[in-house]
């Protein structure tokens, strides 16, 4: 029975750790929505079109749900990571599965006139998320490169 007290205190103590983990992290997974000067079936368009083409290394999109009428997609990456011969007991498949969910909302904003475009990441991983940052970071990197080339080719025209 003594020893369950210590066990006890730190799980206690891990508790408040890990809910503000999760807080960060819902945080930067939900950024603010970004907005255009573009009509909004355009800029739904072009952001299914870099998803669909997204490829980085083994890691490529797949577009799982699409409305063209609302305006809405779904894109998931899914990988898989071999975990090492000395944690096989733990893990009987000898990989764990990676998952990202992207979902994508584009409206027109009713004060401002502009296409609004919000973004909601869904990171199915508390510790060791280096990779899937760095992958969230290149994805927004793409899109907002062929955003904005849209946005400058519709100002030269």
């Amino acid at each position: 029975m003594n020893e369950l007290v210590p066990i006890g205190a730190i799980a206690l103590l891990s508790v408040p750790v890990l809910i503000g983990m999760r807080l960060m992290h819902r945080i930067e997974d939900n950024p603010q929505p970004v907005y255009f000067n573009e009509p909004p079936p355009k800029v739904y368009a072009a952001i299914k079109r870099v998803l669909a083409g997204f490829h980085m290394g083994e890691h490529h999109y797949r577009i799982v749900m699409a409305d063209p009428a609302k305006l809405s997609l779904r894109a998931v990456m899914e990988w898989r990571d071999r975990e090492s011969r000395d944690l096989l007991f733990l893990n009987p498949q000898g990989y764990k599965l990676n998952q990202i969910l992207l979902d994508v909302f584009v409206s027109l904003d009713r004060e401002t006139k502009q296409t609004r475009v919000q973004f909601v990441w869904t990171i199915y991983a508390l510790f060791f998320r280096g990779r899937v940052r760095l992958i969230q970071r290149v994805t927004n990197q793409v899109l907002q490169s062929e955003l904005a080339s849209m946005s400058a080719s519709a100002v030269t025209k």
